[in-house]
């Protein structure tokens, strides 16, 4: 891993590249403000949907690019319950408001 500042979620995958530092005392962790937990697990999660949504090219591209979001979203209203899900629920085709 390279030197440097990091705000990073530790991750498992996170994890296992700071076990091959050699020097484990230049590594500076701290525990996560439960109250602002949930806007680190966004963030997260946004970055690794942006990277991920990025990855559907071609033709069926844009159905994939909505099909993920779609599950997520599902899985989100089973927790959340069934109040939530026409919150979220993205249209077909994808379309974006500009003005009212």
């Amino acid at each position: 891993m390279q030197t440097g500042l990091y705000d990073h979620l530790i991750t498992i995958a996170l994890q296992e590249q700071l076990n091959l530092v050699a020097n484990q005392d230049c590594i500076r962790r701290e525990p996560v403000d439960l109250e602002d937990a949930h806007n680190d697990i966004a963030q997260l999660l946004e970055h690794m949907l942006i990277g991920c949504l990025a990855t559907f090219r071609g033709a069926d591209g844009v159905a994939r690019q909505k099909r993920l979001p779609d599950r997520l979203i599902a899985a989100v209203t089973e927790e959340m319950g069934s109040d939530f899900s026409g919150m979220s629920k993205l249209m077909d085709p994808l379309e974006r408001l500009l003005a009212v």
